[in-house]
């Protein structure tokens, strides 16, 4: 994947941790929760499984490779 000049630098996690956050959705013990929170650059929508247990951090992270890969690969389609 090229990186867009135009992106902004991903937070690391004290910076999202020191945030204020804006829940959009608590996800249940086995999804992620939903928020916003407001940076230097801007607002950004983050999906976290922090919170969670590791067995579902560990599937989350498969899921987000997932949805990464889902987008990448919709890179350039129109809509």
């Amino acid at each position: 994947m090229t990186e867009d000049p135009r992106a902004p630098s991903l937070p690391n996690r004290a910076e999202l941790q020191a945030a204020r956050r804006e829940y959009l959705h608590r996800g249940s013990w086995s999804k992620a929760d939903i928020y916003e929170v407001a940076l230097g650059s801007g607002p950004i929508v983050v999906k976290d499984f922090a919170a969670k247990s590791l067995p579902i951090r560990l599937i989350g992270r498969l899921q987000i490779a997932r949805e990464c890969a889902a987008y990448e690969a919709l890179a350039g389609v129109a809509g």
